[in-house]
């Protein structure tokens, strides 16, 4: 999808985030975000880990510290 067909402008970003699903949890590095949704690269020491997020999915984002745009 090009950037002219977003739904939302997205602000770029690195901060350590944790997407949660219920008792699913999985920490990453948030890229973008915008109104509509968000991008996070999921890092894992051990080794790749699937997780059950879907494109379209409702999830609780919890950021490592209040400030979004430091």
């Amino acid at each position: 999808m090009s950037v002219n067909q977003r739904q939302a402008v997205r602000i770029d970003i690195s901060k350590l985030a944790f997407a949660k699903d219920g008792g699913q949890a999985h920490g990453g590095l948030l890229k973008d975000i915008s109104l509509v949704g968000a991008y996070i690269e999921f890092h894992y020491p051990l080794g790749r880990v699937e997780h059950g997020f879907e494109k379209g999915d409702v999830i609780e984002l919890l950021l490592d510290d209040e400030s979004l745009l430091n």
